[in-house]
């Protein structure tokens, strides 16, 4: 992770994914994993599809990736003790599944959600979707389109939601909370 002008570049060649663990989104499953499949061969990423986690291989590729990626139902809190995340050193995220950027209210009290566990363990930025979505979340199409290994990530999700099939209902629910930051090749 550096800091240059005003963005902070997340190099991508430390990177680990989490894919519908609960394996039963197999059109999701087989549109992420033909997104990530280049980068799992260039990079050498490690990474998890179809099966449950465990809990400490979890813990350690998270303290030892500079970008987490999954896609699956929720955040991913399932498999991920979201308030053990404050106490690790958290990877940026990308969580692209229903409602993985939603906040809950808790009247006087602050909001929480995964997204907070995330920012308060050392996360640069989480990209999630504010509310369930009808298909897979559309950053991935915007950042695969482009075939630009320098991609800022909230370009990206503004791109994405023209590029969206259900532009007001699936597009506008990715959200990026964090600093501005650009994915790039080390």
């Amino acid at each position: 992770i550096e800091s240059n002008n005003s963005l902070v570049d997340i190099y991508i060649n430390k990177s680990w994914y989490l894919v519908d663990p609960d394996n039963n989104l197999q059109g999701s499953k087989d549109v992420i994993m033909r997104y990530l499949q280049p980068y799992i061969d260039r990079y050498d990423w490690s990474g998890i599809t179809s099966k449950i986690p465990d809990k400490e291989i979890t813990k350690k590729s998270l303290t030892d990736s500079d970008l987490f990626i999954y896609c699956g139902h929720g955040s991913g809190d399932k498999y991920i003790d979201s308030h053990s995340l404050r106490k690790q050193k958290c990877p940026s995220a990308l969580l692209w599944g229903c409602s993985s950027a939603k906040l809950i209210d808790r009247g006087y009290h602050n909001p929480t959600g995964a997204v907070i566990n995330y920012l308060l363990g050392g996360s640069v930025f989480v990209c999630g979707n504010l509310w369930d979505v009808t298909q897979i979340s559309p950053t991935n199409d915007s950042t695969n389109d482009s075939n630009n290994n320098n991609e800022e990530v909230g370009k990206a999700t503004q791109i994405s939601r023209d590029i969206c099939k259900l532009k007001y209902i699936v597009g506008s629910a990715p959200v990026v909370y964090g600093l501005q930051c650009k994915l790039k090749d080390k």
